[in-house]
């Protein structure tokens, strides 16, 4: 049975086939506008939005294929159904009508009960996919919320409570309180600058901004120089989690990248590495070499590790696994960001891991030579 009064937009030519489609919805308890071209079936779904649209494909001024392609480049109109009522049956229009994306292709003559069936099965279809993108949108906003409470607060309390006592202390502090005092300010400081720019570093990514800038930027790069620099970028990190980097890098390759932003994905893999081996593992690798036509750098630990089932969601925004057992993973914004930045540089982020064995990180950059005469 369908639910009572789900909007159907009919788009027909033929007066006599209007008429009778409408009855057959209308009797099925739908609420059907009509339209008898494509342009007219534009002016309508600018003042109402249909649940469903049903469309001859031989229309005068705007076919059916036109009006398909039309509706698909609004936004807002992107998800609605779409079914193809037509009286041509030839195999290639029924395959021009798929490679378009419609949901379904009926032809003439149809029998009625065929039509309710496609009708109520893309519709119950539709209200599953927006019952789910509901929840989707209401657990991201719940993973924002948890995530950047705990992100932002943190630093502002060191900040705020290594302020305090400098206030407090007054001028009679002695020079070693003072000095661990502003050392704890600027930690949180530095923590909440570094949130702050990935966020907008996030942001420039994912609205296109960024591929201009990195690509004016490239140059020639040694390998081994890049690998042993993101090394000593997190040397602190590591040894404050009691772990050894150790590096391997083939000498004398050469690839033509952006520095800065290939370094800071290294960085970010090797920040990833750390934290999940804190307390399991007391080593992580930085290997690279040539393969093939491109270089490769690993960033291997025996960390926690992932279960196959986490992986295809790894480069997701706030993603993060387990998060109340490991509360050091960060924001979730490392892992984000540098699979970003690898597509723009044109390379390739692959990953594998086992839970409870580790994971391995790997940036493929294509080679430039191998720096030999």
């Amino acid at each position: 049975m369908a639910i009572s009064k789900q909007r159907i937009l009919l788009v027909e030519d033929n007066d006599a086939m209007r008429d009778g489609v409408r009855d057959i919805l209308e009797l099925a308890g739908y609420d059907v506008m009509t339209a008898g071209d494509g342009d007219q079936a534009l002016a309508l779904m600018g003042t109402h939005t249909p649940d469903l649209i049903i469309s001859d494909i031989m229309m005068p001024q705007m076919d059916g294929y036109q009006l398909y392609d039309s509706i698909r480049q609004n936004r807002a109109w992107n998800a609605v159904p779409f079914i193809f009522l037509t009286a041509k049956g030839e195999r290639a229009d029924v395959r021009m009508g798929k490679q378009l994306g419609a949901d379904d292709y009926l032809t003439k003559p149809f029998d009625s009960e065929d039509l309710l069936v496609a009708v109520e099965g893309k519709l119950k279809r539709s209200r599953q996919l927006e019952t789910f993108s509901v929840a989707a949108i209401n657990d991201l906003k719940s993973s924002i919320v948890r995530t950047l409470s705990h992100e932002f607060r943190t630093p502002l309390t060191f900040i705020q409570g290594y302020s305090e006592l400098l206030e407090m202390s007054g001028p009679g502090i002695d020079i070693n309180s003072f000095q661990e005092f502003l050392r704890g300010i600027r930690r949180g400081s530095e923590r909440l600058n570094r949130l702050v720019e990935d966020f907008l570093l996030l942001v420039r990514l994912e609205t296109n901004q960024m591929e201009e800038a990195m690509l004016a930027n490239q140059g020639e790069v040694s390998l081994a120089d890049m690998v042993h620099n993101a090394a000593r970028t997190r040397a602190s990190q590591a040894a404050e989690a009691h772990i050894t980097v150790s590096v391997t890098a083939e000498p004398g390759l050469i690839v033509r990248t952006n520095p800065v932003y290939a370094t800071d994905i290294l960085t970010r893999l090797l920040d990833n590495a750390i934290k999940f081996s804190r307390g399991r593992a007391t080593q992580v690798w930085m290997r690279a070499f040539r393969e093939g036509d491109t270089v490769r750098i690993d960033v291997v630990d025996h960390g926690v590790g992932m279960a196959s089932g986490e992986l295809p969601h790894l480069f997701n925004v706030l993603q993060q696994i387990n998060r109340s057992q490991y509360e050091q993973q960060g924001a979730g914004l490392g892992l984000a960001i540098a699979h970003g930045l690898v597509q723009v540089l044109g390379g390739q982020m692959l990953v594998t891991s086992a839970e409870g064995v580790g994971s391995t990180f790997s940036l493929v950059l294509p080679l430039t030579n191998t720096g030999e005469a």
